[in-house]
């Protein structure tokens, strides 16, 4: 989490776009692509760009990295609010327990809105009214989805005239409006992110199954002791009116229950638009556990029980989260290497107008597009996600931006298809390779140069 800078295929995306809407960069906003507009990373990062080429993804990535440090800090104090000092050190030792969270390193919004979401709960059991409804507006800029619970609960306050109505109105209608309205202006198409999410490869698979809406519950990698703890905490507060499990519990189930129904009746939803809801559930779960020592009234039996709770936290959910995250660690830990030579391969060229010019850009592997229009600095929707496509007969020359290791492959199959291939340069880990069919004018190295 020190060392590694670099982003993930999303969130390289939002950087493009952050750039273009700071006019920094060299060709106007088109928030077109692969990749899910959203408001939260473009309106944080866009300022930042007016700082240094590299500001905004370093501080956007140590901004995701932070918010999974303070889920744990958030859940120490909901903890302690609930259960006292065993609930703060069983609930903050399940929020640090939390599954995959290096796959979050990439600067993925998840671990933010979680955070925002722990943090309208911890506002809201503390009557502070105003800051529990900016903290979950942030969350829904985040991730959509927990707009189930923050919208209703918006609706509550005002009812009990805790919020204004007007606070409430300008809050949900901003946050629509963010949300709708960077698609609207970068595509021309209001729904247009509904649509990506709808062509997207994991929800069409998650839309094949029997029961769309079950596979993406069942899709979750949350232990089933911290679901039975969780539950507990949840159950005994409805019981012993206690607010802070309360409050955690019905933004779980109703922001959970909320993607699984929408996802059965054909909502896009893929696993990872229950990650914010996680750190709710593993806090319970903490909370749940620091209850159950808390009934006992010898001191050295509390003692004794809190030791023998951490260490079933961390033998029942540790070998989990540390599994996936060896394995997310290797896959990142591979590509922060390829996105740190992109750079070197630009330069190589003779800058990104000797790249553009060469013909229509083809990246391959198609996980690094955008961070190759990052680094070539040209729109999203003008790299073609790769696996080695080759131009049909008639069509223009294209420039293939490939890993150095899969080179060979690149020119055989453009060799077996009688086309031309001229390198036009070359650093530690890509390649970029010329492919046009005979009697076209070949891309040199020389041929443009420039930014």
């Amino acid at each position: 989490m020190v060392v590694a800078k670099q982003l993930t295929y999303d969130p390289w995306s939002w950087q493009v776009w952050a750039r273009q809407l700071a006019f920094e960069s060299a060709v106007g906003f088109d928030s077109g692509g692969a990749s899910g507009w959203k408001p939260l990373p473009v309106i944080v990062s866009l300022p930042f760009n007016w700082i240094g080429p590299s500001a905004a993804p370093l501080v956007w990535v140590w901004l995701t990295r932070t918010a999974m440090f303070m889920i744990p800090v958030v859940a120490w104090r909901l903890g302690r609010r609930a259960a006292g000092f065993p609930g703060a050190v069983l609930a903050s030792l399940s929020a640090a327990m939390l599954p995959g969270a290096t796959l979050f390193l990439g600067g993925l919004t998840e671990p933010l809105s979680g955070l925002f979401l722990l943090m309208a709960v911890e506002a809201q059991v503390r009557g502070r009214t105003h800051r529990s409804w900016g903290a979950g507006l942030l969350a829904v800029l985040g991730r959509p989805e927990v707009i189930a619970w923050v919208g209703p609960y918006g609706l509550w306050a005002v009812w009990k005239r805790k919020l204004e109505w007007y606070w409430f109105a300008a809050g949900l209608a901003g946050a629509s409006l963010l949300w709708v309205g960077g698609d609207w202006i970068g595509t021309g198409k209001p729904l247009g992110l509904f649509g990506k999410a709808q062509v997207s490869a994991e929800p069409q698979r998650l839309q094949a199954a029997t029961h769309p809406g079950v596979e993406i519950l069942s899709h979750q990698v949350v232990p089933l002791e911290v679901v039975i703890c969780a539950t507990f905490a949840f159950v005994a507060s409805l019981v012993w009116r206690e607010q802070v499990s309360r409050t955690l519990g019905s933004a779980a189930i109703t922001s959970g229950l909320a993607i699984a129904v929408a996802t059965e009746f054909g909502y896009p939803g893929v696993t990872r638009y229950m990650v914010p809801l996680v750190p709710c559930v593993f806090v319970l779960a903490g909370i749940g556990l620091g209850r159950l020592v808390g009934l006992l009234r010898s001191p050295a039996l509390k003692w004794t029980a809190l030791v023998v709770a951490v260490a079933g936290l961390v033998v029942l959910a540790g070998p989990l989260a540390l599994e996936r995250d060896r394995a997310d660690w290797n896959w990142y830990a591979a590509r922060e290497g390829r996105i740190n030579d992109l750079p070197a391969l630009v330069k190589a060229a003779g800058g990104r107008l000797a790249l553009v010019a060469c013909g229509d850009l083809v990246l391959t592997p198609s996980a690094e597009v955008s961070a190759g229009a990052w680094a070539i600095d040209v729109k999203l929707k003008d790299v073609a996600r790769g696996d080695l496509r080759l131009p049909k007969p008639g069509h223009h020359a294209q420039l293939d931006v490939v890993l150095a290791s899969e080179e060979a492959v690149a020119r055989n199959q453009a060799k077996a298809y009688g086309l031309q291939v001229v390198e036009v340069a070359r650093s530690r880990y890509w390649v970029a390779l010329w492919v046009g069919q005979d009697g076209q004018r070949p891309c040199r190295p020389s041929s443009v140069k420039g930014r």
